[in-house]
């Protein structure tokens, strides 16, 4: 079975941030999957490459596969060099922490992982709930519905 899978970013280019704090609010429509949780899948991304940029440093160089799906669509360059705040209460792919909404996408949890998370409130649908994400130097807090979900110190620049 073939999934096909769209990425769209609603870019802002006008000025570079540093620090920051970013509010904002969603909320989940369904459909409702066979876990009873809706099967909304969203993010937030954060700290990457301008999406039409072209570089030495982009991973999507040395890889083929990566070039191919960023010639296709430039949004790919959010994915690949920067950070995900997810939005995913299936947690897809697997139902990993790292997946869960307001998470880092991807960025190891539990004993060892470099993102300390801890699940939030359980999102009701079709109801506001608000996220909050703070960038401060290497460092990425989430909070979902006043809750601190997400501690996060990148080692490594991207």
């Amino acid at each position: 079975m073939h999934q096909l899978v769209l990425i769209r970013v609603f870019f802002y280019g006008s000025e570079a941030f540093n620090d920051f704090i970013l509010r904002l609010q969603f909320r989940l429509v369904g459909p409702i999957g066979s876990f009873g949780k809706s099967l909304d899948n969203s993010g937030v991304f954060v700290r990457f490459h301008y999406p039409h940029q072209k570089g030495p440093d982009l991973p999507t160089n040395t890889n083929p596969a990566l070039a191919a799906n960023v010639a296709s669509d430039a949004a790919w360059i959010a994915g690949y060099t920067g950070f995900e705040i997810q939005i995913d209460d299936n947690a897809a792919p697997d139902g990993a922490d790292k997946h869960r909404t307001a998470a880092i996408y991807n960025v190891p949890t539990g004993p060892g992982g470099l993102q300390s998370y801890k699940p939030g409130p359980v999102l009701q649908l079709r109801q506001w709930h608000d996220m909050e994400i703070t960038l401060r130097g290497n460092r990425y807090s989430v909070m979902l519905n006043g809750i601190q979900t997400t501690d996060f110190v990148n080692p490594l620049t991207k």
